[in-house]
């Protein structure tokens, strides 16, 4: 039977449990994922061993994070937990990701061209009938940053470069993106600027140089000159 497995820390909670799940599309095309869960240690029977939660989870479920990277940043009051991987392009995130495929569906994202079209159903953590858990967490929020020109997308905010979609209760809702392959031009023109301004640089250092240079020599000539 399929299982809803976006949370894996969240399998034991009842309520409270979120994530953030940050999606950030290189230069190369690559996506490094970065996702942190949180819950309030409050929601734990009192006297519970965090560590051995987390050990046990992670023993339980090794298979499925193969490949991530984790690591613990709870603090007095929170249980969180950040997993990081990176995918290949943006289609290979969507399918691959723990964090992400098993609860979208209809995906459909195309990469063949000179963009990624990207349409999928966002599942929003309900239940259907042949899954054995019922909803894991209370919401979540999915961040998407990119170098790459980000053509169309139906994210509920945008700041600076961050496209922030979120998610709560089981209303579910579509993520629509279609991303230039190529680095964005706003990125080029800075990369463009920059290297001009290291050209001048470089040509106004050798001639600062040889101004001075000659300024001491003038003055020491003066200086030594026999007057008649």
């Amino acid at each position: 039977m399929k299982k809803i497995l976006l949370m894996i820390l969240c399998l034991i909670i009842l309520s409270g449990c979120s994530a953030n799940i940050n999606a950030d599309v290189l230069k190369n095309g690559k996506v490094k994922e970065t996702v942190i869960l949180n819950t309030e240690k409050s929601d734990f029977p009192e006297g519970t061993s965090f560590n051995d939660v987390i050990e046990n989870y992670l023993n339980n479920y090794k298979d499925m994070i193969d490949g991530y990277k984790y690591s613990d940043v709870s603090t007095d009051n929170v249980l969180s937990f950040k997993f990081e991987k990176e995918f290949d392009n943006i289609c290979d995130y969507f399918k691959n990701s723990i964090f992400v495929s098993n609860n979208i569906s209809n995906l459909d994202c195309d990469s063949s061209g000179t963009k990624y079209i990207l349409n999928a159903n966002v599942n929003n953590f309900t239940c259907t009938e042949d899954c054995l858990e019922g909803p894991l967490i209370d919401k979540a929020t999915f961040e998407l940053s990119s170098t790459n020109r980000i053509i169309k997308n139906n994210s509920d905010n945008v700041i600076d470069n961050k496209y922030e979609w979120n998610f709560e209760g089981t209303h579910n809702k579509n993520i629509n993106l279609v991303i230039d392959k190529s680095v964005s031009s706003k990125i080029n023109s800075t990369i463009k600027k920059n290297n001009r301004s290291f050209v001048a640089i470089l040509i106004f250092i050798p001639i600062a140089l040889f101004i001075i240079l000659f300024v001491i020599l003038r003055k020491k000539y003066k200086e030594n000159q026999i007057d008649f």
